[in-house]
């Protein structure tokens, strides 16, 4: 399975532009438990997109992965005030 994993990722990688971030890549990140990597990828993302609530979510959760807490209740919260339509919270 983790060989399966890392094929997937070279071919990702093989397609994308040198230094590109994309969500899949932070998502892998965190799925791995590479949060200092999926931390810098959505914090290259929010650069991007800074009123996206999901990544503010998703940076959030990464954050408190890493015992960053008082960090990542200001992402949680900023995600929440962004998500106006509760679609991030709908399902949990």
């Amino acid at each position: 399975m983790r060989r399966i994993v890392l094929i997937l990722t070279m071919l990702i990688l093989a397609g994308c532009d040198s230094g590109e971030v994309s969500l899949s890549s932070a998502i892998e990140a965190a799925r791995d438990a590479n949060f200092d990597m999926a931390i810098s990828q959505y914090q290259a993302l929010l650069r991007k997109e800074p009123e996206n609530a999901m990544y503010h979510n998703n940076f959030g959760w990464n954050l408190f992965r890493k015992g960053q807490f008082k960090e990542a209740t200001e992402q949680l919260l900023k995600a929440r005030k962004l998500d106006s339509k509760g679609e991030l919270t709908r399902n949990s």
